[in-house]
This record gives structure tokens, C-alpha cells and sequence, in this order.
């Protein structure tokens, strides 16, 4: 008989799982309540500028679900791009920013990655 295995989530995936919701779930906690529509009325430009870089990782995250790999990558790049940006745009602060708002994404895509470099091994 044809065994077929199907390839489960490992820790580590679990892992970058988790810490990217929570990272999702506190900036969408943070647009909704207060900071978008403060924002959007001072820094337009700015404020679509960060919308769209965390969109591109919430995009990310979903894609890590069905690809450690991709997902991964598509969250490193755009939490990079993200904390760059706040970097350039926050002035005295911009390192500060840019921890703040590019770790909550790099961290589980580098989790990502991982787990796709210990999958592939298997």
C-alpha cells in the first residue's frame, strides 16, 4: 500500500504562527481604535505609506499558512521595509520607530524562514 505523509506545522512554525497574529492583531487593535484616523488626517501620505507596508505583511502572514517560505519572505521584506521607513521618516526617534513597528513582522518571518530551512532538511 501507497503510504502519503502529509507534512505537519513543526514548533517552530507554530511558533512565528503565533507571534505574527498577535503583532496583526495589535496594529489592526491600533488602527481601528485610535491611530488610522488620526493619522490619515495629519501624515496622509505617511499614513498610506504604513498601511500599505503592513497590509503587504498581513498578506504575508496569511501566505506563511500554506508556505513557510514564501510567507516568510514576503513578512521579512516587508517588516525590513517597514522599520526602514520609519526610520528615515521618525527623526530623532526613527530607530525607535522603526524597532517598534518592523520587529512585531520581522520576528515571525525569520520564524518562518526557519522553519521552511528545517522542513526542507526532512
Amino acid at each position: 500500500m501507497n503510504e502519503t505523509t502529509t507534512s505537519r506545522p513543526g514548533l517552530m512554525s507554530w511558533i512565528a504562527r503565533v507571534v505574527g497574529l498577535a503583532a496583526i492583531l495589535w496594529f489592526l487593535v491600533f488602527f481601528i481604535g485610535q491611530g488610522y484616523s488620526y493619522l490619515k488626517d495629519v501624515l496622509r501620505i505617511e499614513a498610506n505609506s504604513v498601511s500599505f507596508m503592513i497590509f503587504s505583511t498581513v498578506i504575508g502572514y496569511v501566505v506563511a499558512w500554506f508556505s513557510d517560505l514564501v510567507g516568510g519572505i514576503i513578512l521579512t521584506v516587508g517588516g525590513g521595509m517597514l522599520a526602514i521607513y520609519l526610520m528615515f521618516l521618525g527623526g530623532s526617534y526613527g530607530l525607535q520607530g522603526g524597532l517598534i513597528y518592523g520587529l512585531p513582522f520581522l520576528v515571525p518571518g525569520i520564524l518562518f524562514l526557519i522553519a521552511a530551512q528545517r522542513a526542507s532538511r526532512t
